[in-house]
């Protein structure tokens, strides 16, 4: 088990990873492969398809999660551009979000803010000149025609539909995935990392049943030559008697 750098934030690396110029391809599984960056070797890199390089953040072993995160905190750059493969990792489910390049005045109208629980505003793809807003498609948002009015109506355009992994949150509640602040979440289902043997439950009443021979005969052996002791001494006492009486 090895880690990147000497900072205890940085997740420990065990099977199914393997940190490709530390260990040898035995002590890990095709597709797992984590690199240290080369700038500090300080951080977790995982490279996913189209060579995008995601930094790690936590694995969970047991539960075989991995959390990823974007160097320059612009998640919602890498997921843009993400193809959809992620082998030999899965998305917990994958939503469609539209995204919209907008005039720089739609942060602030009134109609638009309206809807600003149910639009991401996207400023690391935003700039002087144009606004980026993000929102979930008619397929899993009821009211995607009154917010896709709201921003035609303001001035936006649309730049693309994209299948964004959602977080296991979001696919068990049914909410919004703000990918802009948050983490990627992804599992893997195989290999499964090997476990330590449970230790095996013991059953009190065998352990009860079972004897220490060894454990008894450091009991018994001096009880045992205490009573020879004991017999032998009553038997001289008594020889003497007999003679005494003999006499």
């Amino acid at each position: 088990m090895v880690r990147c750098g000497d900072d205890s934030n940085e997740p420990e690396i065990d099977f199914p990873f393997v940190v490709n110029d530390r260990q040898g391809g035995e002590c890990g599984y095709p597709g797992f492969n984590i690199t240290c960056n080369i700038f500090d070797r300080s951080k977790t890199v995982l490279e996913l398809s189209r060579s995008e390089e995601f930094l790690v953040r936590e694995i969970d072993y047991f539960d075989q999660e991995i959390r990823l995160y974007d160097k320059d905190n612009c998640l919602a750059r890498r997921l843009r551009y993400l193809n959809g493969d992620l082998s030999p990792f899965k998305a917990y489910g994958n939503w469609v979000y539209v995204f919209f390049y907008c005039p720089p005045s739609i942060t602030s109208n009134p109609t638009v803010v309206a809807y600003s629980r149910d639009i991401l505003h996207v400023p690391c793809l935003s700039n002087p000149t144009a606004t980026v807003m993000v929102s979930l498609s008619s397929a899993y948002y009821y009211s995607f025609k009154n917010v896709t009015d709201a921003l035609f109506n303001g001035g936006c355009q649309v730049d693309a539909s994209v299948y964004i992994p959602i977080s296991p949150k979001a696919s068990s509640t049914g909410s919004l995935y703000d990918f802009t602040t948050d983490d990627l979440y992804l599992t893997w289902v195989e290999p499964i990392k090997p476990r330590p043997k449970e230790a095996e439950t013991k059953d009190p009443e065998g352990d009860a049943k079972k004897i220490d021979w060894k454990k008894l005969a450091t009991i018994i052996a001096p009880i045992l030559g205490g009573i020879v002791a004991i017999a032998t001494i009553a038997c001289v006492i008594c020889s003497c008697k007999q003679r005494s009486l003999s006499l």
